[in-house]
């Protein structure tokens, strides 16, 4: 399994706007049995991270390439997410090991 994690940084003032804006945005778009997590530090105020885990690379891949950036659903979150956040830190991809 797969990790992938996208750091973002938040405009000050604007988290509770990132937050919901990438809750609806993940309903809407998320494909079933993929885990999907949203991250907020509990002591800095601005920084959003954003976590998709894949049984693989090439599960991830199919994700990216089906999803609808470019339907209105998709223009419309890109565009309200441009307003809440200044700009990515960068994407890290993990392997995930598990013990319960």
């Amino acid at each position: 399994m797969l990790a992938y994690r996208t750091t973002w940084i938040v405009k000050e003032g604007r988290m509770q706007e990132a937050l919901d804006a990438i809750s609806a945005e993940i309903e809407r778009s998320r494909p079933v049995g993929v885990a999907t997590r949203v991250y907020t530090p509990s002591i800095s105020p601005n920084v959003l991270v954003f976590e998709t885990v894949f049984e693989d690379e090439a599960a991830q891949r199919a994700f990216w390439h089906a999803y609808d950036r470019d339907s209105p659903q998709g223009k419309a979150f890109w565009a309200k997410w441009g307003e809440v956040t200044e700009r990515s830190v960068g994407t890290d991809r993990w392997n995930v090991a598990e013990w319960r």
